[in-house]
This record gives C-alpha cells, structure tokens and sequence, in this order.
C-alpha cells in the first residue's frame, strides 16, 4: 500500500483533500480534465502575481537598506559595512 506524502504545496493544492477524491469518483474524467486544466490556469496566474510582488517587495527592501546606509553614515558619521547589513536582511526574509 503506497503512502501519499502528507504535505500541501501550491503546485498541487487541486489533487490533495477528501472532497476532491469524492468529486473525482462521481464526475465524468472529460469534465474533471477541464475543470483541471481552469485551475491550472487560475493558480498558475496567481502564483506568477504573488512572485511578481515578491519580487517587487525584495526591490523595495533593497532600496530602503541603501537608504538606511546612507542615512547611517549622514547622521553619524558612520559607514557600517554594506554586506554584513544584507546578509542580516536576507536572513531576517527566510
């Protein structure tokens, strides 16, 4: 007996969960095959506008690090080291 990995992922978030297996038992595979392929499209659209936002977040935290070095260094007299400052950053995202 094959054991299904207990995990949700957005790339197959339609094939997990009770009800659609209840579905998939009751509605014709022609219908189920479209039904798939609208939400692939659907989910895949979404996926593409939440990495474009990512995407756009990342720049907007890149921008305000050089605005916070330069702002350090105006104000006192201080230039921190630009690397240990985006690697704190890039750890504090994940």
């Amino acid at each position: 007996m094959s054991k299904k990995k207990s995990y949700m992922d957005n790339k197959n978030i339609i094939k997990e969960g009770f009800f659609d297996t209840l579905v998939r038992a009751i509605i014709p595979k022609s219908i189920q095959q479209k039904v798939d392929a609208n939400a692939k499209k659907y989910y895949d659209k979404e996926s593409k506008k939440l990495d474009n936002e990512l995407e756009n977040l990342q720049k907007q935290s890149d921008e305000l690090r050089v605005k916070f070095l330069k702002a350090m260094e105006k104000q006192y007299d201080f230039k921190p080291n630009s690397k240990k400052v985006k690697d704190f950053i890039n750890k504090k995202r994940k």
